[in-house]
């Protein structure tokens, strides 16, 4: 379904304070390992491009035998006993210091305008006094400012079982110390969720924050076609746009789940290299979700020799002048990767086949971090081995793809049938081999 567009608001300004917590010692030491240009090194400061200019800000690649004089490290800089972000670039206006703090010492005593965290960092509450600044306390347990008055938790749906009890006992400490008693009556923060689906929200609702007036956004409309929020894409003659096309394979026949892979996973690859570049992008990249790491990881070697083996087989079947498939940039996406290489692999993503410049993804491989925060435009094909374990798991899942035509200009119908015709290997005359 087509959505409108986001409103565009006022851009960040200077008293404006976004931050992201995290002990001052440990940031310290991650900054020294950083200057040094030590590979291994985790990036904790999480910005790695300014908000206002889009600048490089970071671990910066410098070539072999550089001098130990060049910076490693553009824009984190250590002032007196903290780490100041700066926007490297000296015409961007935030040259001089961006409003973000990294370091909980820092978020304390600045009381920022927005409070970006965790639900795991509710635990550090009993252990650091000093978070009451946060919530407008002072030193002496009185209230001197007002408490933040929202409250936004993103993905609620994944706050449930053992996650959820154990979170709902600290979001009624947060209500209270968010709660304004100066006047009468009290006043609660307001509390916005976001969630993939709307089955008994209610009940989690009060379950978790013992709110039992709860309201949905958007409400449902007269027609499930157009709630005004939402309504179906359609063509200039009123016609809906085709959307996401979902195929099963069921493959008995091929003895093993393994073969099966291999078998379709090699379709799926080698149609489009037929396509020009500009038609080829969007399924260029092939994203697999798998329900454990260890199916992720036997395919992974299905895609570093069964697979490249396959391509060899069929190309000596059908003569020299089919043209395999190399495949060049096999990624992983999961829980496994360092904090500061997620980005890096969502911007691997990202590399069009029309760029020209190294080589775009061919594979990557997904786990269960793909249901929150991964919206790449270019992708157009996934592949979902095993049934994911719940509905919402399943909408999210199938959503990283496709969602809407936006998104995927080119991915059109001219697309789809020169993409059927193209195919060298259809999956009904796989032969299979011994």
């Amino acid at each position: 379904m087509y959505r409108p567009a986001p409103v565009s608001y006022a851009p960040l300004v200077p008293h404006f304070r976004t931050a992201v917590g995290a002990q001052k010692a440990y940031l310290d030491s991650a900054l020294r390992k950083l200057q040094r240009g030590d590979k291994f090194a985790e990036n904790k400061f999480l910005v790695t491009r300014c908000p206002w200019c889009r600048a490089q800000i970071g671990p910066v690649e410098l070539p072999p035998h550089t001098p130990k004089t060049v910076p490693r490290v553009a824009g984190y800089e250590q002032e007196g006993n903290t780490v100041r972000i700066k926007c490297p670039d000296p015409a961007c206006d935030f040259t001089g210091g961006l409003p973000i703090y990294v370091i909980d010492d820092d978020i304390y005593e600045r009381c920022p305008s927005l409070v970006i965290g965790t639900v795991d960092k509710f635990a550090m509450l009993a252990w650091r006094p000093e978070a009451r600044a946060i919530f407008g306390i002072g030193p002496d347990g009185m209230r001197i400012t007002s408490p933040p008055g929202l409250i936004i938790q993103d993905e609620l749906h994944l706050i449930s079982g053992p996650l959820g009890s154990m979170v709902g006992l600290y979001e009624a400490v947060i209500e209270e110390l968010c709660t304004d008693r100066r006047s009468a009556p009290p006043v609660p923060p307001k509390i916005v969720s976001s969630t993939a689906t709307i089955r008994r929200y209610a009940e989690q609702i009060r379950a978790l924050y013992g709110r039992a007036d709860t309201a949905l956004f958007p409400p449902p409309g007269l027609d499930a076609g157009d709630s005004f929020f939402s309504c179906y894409d359609r063509d200039p003659q009123g016609q809906p746009r085709r959307g996401r096309l979902y195929m099963g394979v069921h493959a008995p026949g091929l003895g093993s789940l393994q073969t099966a892979q291999v078998r379709t996973f090699a379709a799926l690859l080698q149609s489009p290299v037929a396509l020009d570049a500009e038609a080829r992008d969007p399924w260029w990249t092939l994203l697999t979700f798998f329900n454990s790491l260890r199916e992720l990881g036997a395919a992974l070697s299905l895609f570093q020799s069964d697979i490249p083996d396959y391509f060899r087989t069929v190309q000596q079947r059908l003569g020299g002048d089919w043209k395999p498939r190399y495949l060049n940039e096999i990624l992983e996406l999961t829980g496994r990767l360092r904090s500061d290489e997620v980005p890096a692999a969502i911007a691997a993503l990202e590399v069009a086949t029309t760029v020209g410049k190294g080589y775009p993804v061919d594979v990557c491989l997904a786990s269960n971090i793909i249901e929150v925060g991964v919206d790449i435009d270019r992708l157009s094909l996934m592949a979902v081995v095993g049934q994911p374990k719940s509905t919402s798991q399943y909408i999210q899942v199938t959503g990283r793809v496709w969602s809407s035509s936006r998104r995927a200009p080119r991915a059109d119908r001219d697309a789809l049938q020169r993409l059927e015709a193209a195919r060298p290997i259809p999956l009904r005359e796989i032969p299979q081999l011994p």
